[in-house]
């Protein structure tokens, strides 16, 4: 079974390295670069998990995050991550607050991003 994630991150690099990292453990990543086409992305169709940066144009990851804890169409909330380089705690507790499952620091350690994902 193929796990679907959806990565909202304006990063590039950071999308070819998760994607790299996960199609070999049965991942599958879209990425789009802004927090608007992102919750559009998310509201259009159901993904296993969703990967939120805080910095994004258009809509930050905070909105975004608010947004999607809402009931979603397909009856499933997907586990949502808040990814960031910011390390505070009170950075972590606003995520959390935001409706964020877990939070992911940057840079990306490989074995961080497998636990997130259950891979």
């Amino acid at each position: 079974m193929t796990v679907q994630i959806l990565l909202i991150d304006d990063d590039l690099l950071l999308g070819q390295l998760i994607r790299a990292l996960v199609s070999g453990r049965g991942g599958e990543v879209i990425q789009v670069q802004n927090g608007k086409t992102g919750i559009e992305m998310a509201q259009a169709r159901h993904y296993d998990h969703i990967l939120v940066d805080l910095m994004l144009p258009q809509v930050d990851g905070l909105n975004v995050l608010r947004t999607l804890t809402t009931p979603a169409r397909h009856g499933l909330r997907p586990k949502l991550t808040a990814i960031s380089s910011r390390r505070q705690p009170e950075q972590k507790r606003e995520c959390m607050d935001a409706g964020a499952d877990q939070f992911l620091e940057k840079p990306v350690r490989p074995q961080a991003l497998f636990s997130c994902l259950g891979l």
